[in-house]
């Protein structure tokens, strides 16, 4: 890892990309990747706090994501 730098997740534009990653990521630990799409859609979801996801790089290339179910202040 050289240059890394996070972004803050956008629903529409960084979907594809957080898919990829998790699927590379699981793959290689011979698991099925998680059903990312579903959570996103789903109505337990708080979609309010989507802005706090985040994704970092490494160049070009997304190496970590952090994803928030529910509100942050649930224990």
């Amino acid at each position: 890892m050289k240059n890394i730098k996070t972004k803050q997740y956008q629903l529409l534009s960084d979907h594809q990309t957080v898919w990829d990653l998790l699927v590379e990521n699981y793959a290689e630990n011979g698991v099925g990747a998680p059903l990312f799409e579903y959570a996103v859609t789903s109505t337990w979801l708080e979609k309010r706090h989507l802005y706090l996801n985040r994704i970092w790089f490494d160049g070009n290339k997304a190496v970590g994501f952090v994803f928030y179910e529910d509100p942050c202040t649930d224990i």
